[in-house]
């Protein structure tokens, strides 16, 4: 399989699903879990599929495999961030790479 070079992949992120939404409806996240990634600051514009508009403080790029989904929390050299894309990156024969579109948390990601 065709995968990202890992000499690519110089920074660590810490991930932490999403599991849903607690009583007072606040997000709730699972465990934490550490990877591999390259991260750079990159501002884009992006809307979501329910219309609103976000501006992105990073990208991330991972290995595939990595369990991330859009609206999970990275967290980036004690940066937290909420993920806004998730954008898988084919070439030939499967999954190159993964592109994760950060958005900071403290600018109203949500």
């Amino acid at each position: 399989m065709v995968a990202i070079a890992p000499a690519l992949l110089r920074h660590e992120i810490t991930v932490e699903r999403r599991d849903g939404v607690t009583g007072v409806g606040a997000p709730a996240y699972g465990s934490a879990a550490t990877y591999r990634a390259r991260v750079e600051p990159s501002r884009r514009r992006l809307r979501r599929p329910d219309g609103s508009v976000v501006v992105a403080a990073a990208t991330a790029w991972v290995a595939p495999g990595v369990p991330v989904q859009p609206e999970d929390r990275v967290v980036v050299d004690g940066q937290t961030y909420e993920v806004a894309e998730r954008l898988d990156h084919f070439y030939l024969y499967g999954v190159w790479m993964v592109e994760l579109v950060l958005v900071d948390v403290r600018e109203g990601a949500g």
